[in-house]
Order: C-alpha cells, then sequence, then structure tokens
C-alpha cells in the first residue's frame, strides 16, 4: 500500500502511510489570526507500532511544525487567496483544498 489521505472539509485529514501507519489531523480556527492544530499518529506495527508512532510525533514537533511555523509566522498576505499563489504538482492538495473552499462559498451565497 501506498500513501493516502481522506480530507474531511475543511479541516480534518486522515492519512495512511503503507497499510499499518495513520495520521489524524484536525486544524481549528481559534480566531482570525489564529489556529489550533492537533495530530495523532498511529502505527499497527507488531511490538514497536508504538515506538514508530511516538518517533513520527517527535519528527513532527521538532522538524516539521518549526519550519512550517517559520514560514507561516511572516508570509504576507496574512489571508492569501488562490490567486496569490503560483502552485506546481507538489501543491495538487493546496489546489484540491482550494477548490473545496471555493466550492462551498459558492453554495453558501446562493439563495435556496
Amino acid at each position: 500500500m501506498g500513501r493516502s489521505a481522506s480530507i474531511l472539509f475543511p479541516h480534518l485529514v486522515l492519512a495512511r502511510f503503507g497499510g499499518l501507519t495513520q495520521a489524524l489531523v484536525a486544524a481549528t480556527p481559534i480566531d482570525a489570526e489564529h489556529t489550533w492544530v492537533v495530530f495523532r499518529y498511529r502505527s499497527g506495527l507488531p511490538v514497536v507500532g508504538g515506538l514508530v508512532a511516538w518517533f513520527l510525533v517527535r519528527t513532527e514537533l521538532w522538524l516539521i511544525q518549526p519550519e512550517d511555523y517559520a514560514l507561516l509566522r511572516h508570509s504576507k498576505p496574512r489571508h492569501p487567496a488562490r490567486g496569490d499563489f503560483h502552485l506546481v504538482r507538489a501543491d495538487a492538495g493546496i489546489a484540491l483544498w482550494f477548490r473545496l473552499y471555493e466550492r462551498r462559498l459558492e453554495a453558501q451565497a446562493q439563495p435556496e
């Protein structure tokens, strides 16, 4: 099995890495400038599954999140629109999120 991700729009992601390891990520806006993010890794590997999940969490906290925060802290504009990005193939997830977001906004704007 490869990698896959399921998105429950707009702020919940379930990612699968192979057949035994998963990550659940939830992002909840607190106010206009802050978002609470929680994640949980689970590995079903016999005997070492807990250690694998612990290692993935440590990697997320020590490497990935600090880099993301450093990039986002000084990003301009503060609240970008889709046109502010030059998306490439690796940004397929971001492009999908924007499409889903725009569809939801359009659906809300249409009178019932």
